[in-house]
């Protein structure tokens, strides 16, 4: 099926290739320029060698009465409008905003923005009706009308592109001091832009660099494009460039859309290092914490009893509860009761792993041993060391005593520990600690 293809601007190179690819294919082409005769001549030959119809009009995009006399003479011609292309330029050029006087640099922001805004406008039913593609065809100084305009009509289900030629066009006055190599094809970025009103609407943001000859320095047509209606994102944000180092088409990178700044490759980077933590996090976790839940094999238990110290004996008045927390939980407890006490369990779990994040009565009893040298007696080349509370002096052993389920224990499934005096049972054997 035919579209109505109107074309804003066509001068005798890159104008005239764009109008000669549409037409080629099929398509009804109108011709917008102020002067008549080249795009009268053009039309004719066009529409002698194609298969499309083409049509020629006198428009200035800056004048709305006469881009309104144009839209009526197209719709009277051909009918409702499908892709409109901005390819219009101000009468004397624009070399930056330091090159000409200021009305040049007025002209030049008329053409790109007022005149867009005029012509769109007109179009706008049209362009509603039939889900259609603009193509704004202008520098980074006007980048901002078409994210503007991607925005506000994305939901109309139009098609919104800014196309950004960065480069020479070949045949467009090219100096002759630029080489053949550095020049854009206008043939070739004229099949990129019907690529762009025909390629699938869900693609909402895209930036390829045609690079003719494999030069960065030459056309490169990147994209403001709108998704298909109800997507949250409209406008692109050039962020990754493709370079082809052909002279061929380059194929549409692409990414999902969206309006925040920073494109995919800024978030695949921040991504990527959120995982990194997060597995980071997981392994610490699982190293740590996993062994107190799996509780892999018996408990180990501080165990204290009273009894003679051979030596000296550390006050357990002058330990901190929290570096400490099995030995004085020992003593604490057979103070408070007959004389025999212990801590809280203690699980390796695991391959041996400690539990999650905290130390083990291995390491108090390291620490007893080397802070407190005279609290320390050997028996049977075995490490004891001796604590004392309120003149009562204990012996603390680390004892091991079957899980639940194993052996002889009570209901939370730990042994009963010997009274004093006593020999402890044989689950509740004292592990040695190498002195």
């Amino acid at each position: 099926m035919s579209r109505t293809v109107v074309i804003g601007g066509v001068g005798s190179t890159f104008g005239e290739s764009l109008a000669r690819e549409f037409a080629t294919a099929g398509d009804e082409v109108v011709l917008w320029a102020r002067s008549e005769p080249f795009i009268s001549s053009l039309a004719a030959t066009l529409t002698a060698e194609t298969e499309g119809e083409t049509l020629a009009v006198t428009a200035d995009v800056t004048d709305p009465a006469a881009v309104s006399r144009a839209v009526d003479r197209t719709h009277d011609a051909f009918g409702t409008v499908d892709v409109y292309i901005h390819n219009a330029r101000p009468p004397n050029g624009y070399d930056g905003p330091l090159a000409h006087d200021a009305d040049d640099l007025a002209a030049y922001f008329d053409v790109h923005g007022y005149g867009l805004a005029v012509v769109v406008d007109e179009l706008l039913a049209d362009l509603r009706a039939a889900g259609g593609t603009v193509i704004h065809n202008g520098s980074e100084r006007v980048r901002w009308i078409s994210r503007a305009m991607a925005e506000q009509l994305a939901p109309d289900g139009v098609h919104v592109v800014w196309s950004y030629i960065d480069g020479w066009i070949d045949g467009e006055d090219v100096d002759d001091a630029v080489p053949e190599r550095k020049r854009a094809d206008p043939d070739e970025l004229a099949a990129e832009y019907r690529h762009l009103v025909e390629q699938d609407r869900s693609v909402g943001r895209s930036a390829p660099t045609s690079d003719p000859g494999g030069t960065t320095a030459s056309g490169r047509p990147e994209r403001e494009r709108s998704p298909p209606p109800g997507t949250d994102g409209n406008a692109y944000l050039p962020d990754r460039r493709t370079v082809a180092h052909e002279r061929s088409r380059v194929a549409v990178g692409t990414a999902v859309a969206d309006t925040r700044r920073g494109g995919p490759a800024v978030r695949t980077i921040t991504r990527n290092a959120i995982v990194v933590i997060l597995a980071v996090v997981a392994l610490l976790l699982a190293l740590g914490a996993l062994p107190s839940y799996l509780k892999s094999g018996d408990p180990y238990y501080v165990t204290a009893t009273t009894a003679d110290a051979p030596a000296g004996a550390v006050n357990v008045s002058n330990l901190s509860e929290r570096r400490f927390e099995y030995s004085t939980t020992a003593v604490t407890t057979a103070a408070a009761g007959d004389g025999t006490g212990r801590s809280d369990p203690y699980w390796r779990g695991p391959f041996g792993l400690k539990e999650g994040f905290s130390h083990s009565p291995f390491d108090e009893f390291d620490a007893l041993t080397r802070d407190y040298p005279n609290a320390t007696g050997r028996v049977d080349d075995d490490t004891r060391v001796y604590a004392a509370l309120n003149g009562t002096t204990y012996r603390l052993d680390i004892a091991q005593t079957p899980g639940a389920g194993g052996g002889t224990g009570d209901a939370d499934g730990s042994a009963a520990l010997a009274a004093p005096g006593e020999v402890p049972p044989a689950e509740a054997e004292p592990v040695a600690v190498a002195g």
